[in-house]
C-alpha cells in the first residue's frame, strides 16, 4: 500500500504543469485497491477503528515563481573582441573592436524595467552615453546609437542581445550549445 502513495506524491512534484499565475495544481486520483483486499483504515487516538474515505484527494504543489532583477543581468559576457560587463546596480559598459586593430566604439546605458524568468530575461536600458571609434562603423542602414535612447537586452541560453547595436556577447564561462554564436 506504501508503493502507491510514494508514487503518487513523485508524480505531482514531478508532472504538476504551470498555471498562468505561477502555481500549479494537479488532482491525483484516489489508486483503487485490488478486489477482494480489504480496505484500509485509521486507528483513531480513541482506538475506533475507522475507514478512510472513498472521495479522491487533491494534492496541491506550489512552486515559487522566479522574478528576475537587476542581478540577472550582472557580470561580466564577452564575444570575439567585445565585451560588455554589468553592474549589480544595473549600469552597462560595452566596449566593441573590430576584430583586428581598431576600436568601433564605447556605450554606457542604465537598465530600468527588468521581466521575464531567469533563463529568458528581458530589460529595457536607456543610453547614458556613447563614443565612436573608428569612422566607417555605422552608417545610414545601422546608425550609430545616441545619448537618451532607448533599447533591451535579451537573455536567453547564457547570451545576450543588446539591441542599440544588435550586438551579442555569451556569458562567462558557460559552454554554448553552438560554439561559434559569440566567436568570429
Amino acid at each position: 500500500m506504501r508503493g502507491w502513495l510514494s508514487v503518487a506524491l513523485v508524480t505531482a512534484v514531478l508532472v504538476s504543469g504551470c498555471a498562468s499565475d505561477g502555481h500549479s495544481t494537479l488532482a491525483i486520483p484516489r489508486p483503487t485497491l485490488p478486489v477482494g483486499l480489504p480496505t484500509p483504515a485509521v486507528t483513531l487516538p480513541s482506538g475506533t477503528p475507522t475507514v478512510l474515505p472513498t472521495s479522491r484527494p487533491t494534492i496541491t504543489v506550489t512552486r515559487p515563481k522566479y522574478h528576475v532583477s537587476l542581478a540577472t543581468f550582472a557580470g561580466g559576457w564577452t564575444a570575439h573582441t567585445r565585451f560588455l560587463r554589468i553592474s549589480r546596480a544595473g549600469v552597462g559598459k560595452e566596449w566593441v573592436d573590430d576584430g583586428c586593430c581598431h576600436h568601433e566604439f564605447h556605450l554606457t546605458f542604465e537598465l530600468s524595467r527588468v521581466w521575464g524568468s531567469p533563463d529568458n530575461a528581458i530589460a529595457e536600458f536607456v543610453i547614458t552615453a556613447f563614443t565612436p571609434g573608428e569612422p566607417g562603423y555605422f552608417d545610414a542602414q545601422h546608425p550609430a546609437p545616441r545619448v537618451g535612447q532607448k533599447g533591451q537586452l535579451r537573455v536567453r541560453e547564457h547570451t545576450i542581445v543588446e539591441t542599440a547595436t544588435d550586438t551579442r556577447f555569451c556569458s562567462d564561462g558557460h559552454a554554448l550549445p553552438q560554439p561559434n554564436v559569440c566567436g568570429v
